[in-house]
């Protein structure tokens, strides 16, 4: 009877070492790119974007982007597309890390922006 206790318990300790070995593993698959990163933004994903502007000040957005650590990838008045993530214009730039501005992307959309990017037409 010992012994089928002593296999027991460690039966659940190679079960738990292979959980936390697959839950390790799972992780480790699945790298996203944090602020500010370049991000992705291919014809499978577009098909999911939102875009805002004219030739040459185009905005877009992307969320639930695979890329990106806050789930969103966005290309701001044409410059290359990068991870960033939404905010409340009304916090100000609260939201954002510093050196980003809270920037209105569409009436009920913010999203905060390098200070250096084009802002050219922006809503802030």
């Amino acid at each position: 009877m010992a012994q089928d206790g002593g296999m027991r318990r460690g039966l659940r300790q190679i079960k738990a070492l292979i959980f936390l070995g697959l839950t390790a593993l799972l992780w480790v698959g699945c790298e996203t790119q944090p602020l500010h990163e370049a991000c992705l933004l291919d014809e499978e994903v577009t098909a999911k974007q939102v875009c805002n502007g004219t030739v040459g000040t185009v905005s877009c957005v992307v969320k639930r982007h695979p890329q990106c650590d806050q789930s969103v990838c966005l290309s701001w008045y044409s410059n290359p597309a990068i991870c960033t993530k939404a905010c409340n214009i009304k916090s100000g730039n609260a939201d954002c890390p510093s050196g980003d501005n809270c920037s209105a992307f569409s009436d009920s959309e913010s999203y905060c922006v390098p200070k250096n990017l084009a802002t050219t037409g922006a809503k802030n």
